[in-house]
């Protein structure tokens, strides 16, 4: 399988996170500062380190969101996920809760240049 490309230090990136045992469900995601502010999230503290980054450091905003049309991937308009979506993937976690287990057990991706907010959410250029 060939590798991905490496990630971007710098610049937003998209988190997506789908529930493997819910096939039918949408893929949402999160949008956050950097795939460097992701990892330094996720690290470990270590004794002595540096203090861990504030999840509002990490992510542009606490809405979590999906494509309109429910496909998959980096292309389309993308809208606030509903709150049925958001229960049904994550039940009755807090907002915060639930954009660090998108965080921890979401797929980072490069949304590369040309971003732009727009609309109903944000609207990725193709």
């Amino acid at each position: 399988m060939p590798s991905s490309p490496p990630l971007p230090a710098t610049g937003p990136v998209k988190v997506t996170y789908h529930d493997a045992n819910k096939p039918h469900a949408p893929e949402v995601f999160i949008y956050a500062e950097s795939a460097q502010a992701v990892k330094d999230y996720l690290a470990e503290p270590r004794p002595n380190g540096p203090p861990r980054p504030a999840l509002i450091d990490t992510v542009q905003s606490f809405s979590v969101y999906q494509n309109a049309d429910n496909n998959r991937g980096n292309n389309g308009m993308a809208i606030k996920a509903p709150s049925a979506v958001i229960a049904d993937l994550f039940g009755d976690r807090k907002e915060d809760e639930i954009i660090e287990m998108i965080l921890k057990e979401g797929r980072v991706i490069s949304i590369g240049k040309g971003w732009e907010k727009g609309g109903v959410g944000i609207r990725l250029a193709h």
